[in-house]
């Protein structure tokens, strides 16, 4: 929040045209949605462990693994706790949240659609690289 009002206040000086003040913005904005999904899913996934060891304790923990997706604020991850039990793998965080490792968010890929609907197609890939800060495969 303070990186925010500094923009407003141009305590730095550098930002004396609105693209300038614009882009500062959408930078911090990006950051502090990163901070916030990284702390979520670090929350979410002790939190769905947890229940998960509450409602089948016979489940036994079988190492960890890192799980990562794309979302409009770069890349998320988080190791997972995952569990064994009667022959079966366990993976409670991915099946709450929704998700698959590599996957993209929803509203990211929403973001991909209509950014595909304005530019030529082989330059989607480039110009979402240099408007989300990502690499895309």
């Amino acid at each position: 929040m303070e990186a925010l009002l500094n923009v407003v206040e141009n305590s730095a000086g550098d930002c004396t045209k609105a693209d300038d003040a614009e882009q500062y913005v959408i930078e911090e904005l990006r950051k502090m949605g990163s901070d916030a999904l990284h702390c979520w899913a670090d929350t979410a996934v002790n939190k769905t462990a947890a229940h998960l060891r509450e409602q089948q304790p016979e489940l036994h923990g079988n190492g960890k693994k890192e799980v990562c997706w794309h979302t409009t604020f770069g890349e998320i991850s988080a190791i997972e706790q995952i569990f064994r039990g009667s022959g079966q793998q366990v993976r409670p965080f991915i099946a709450s949240a929704g998700i698959t490792s590599r996957c993209c968010s929803m509203p990211l890929q929403r973001a991909m659609t209509d950014f595909g609907a304005d530019h030529p197609f082989g330059q989607v890939p480039k110009k979402l690289q240099e408007h989300y800060g990502m690499i895309c495969r």
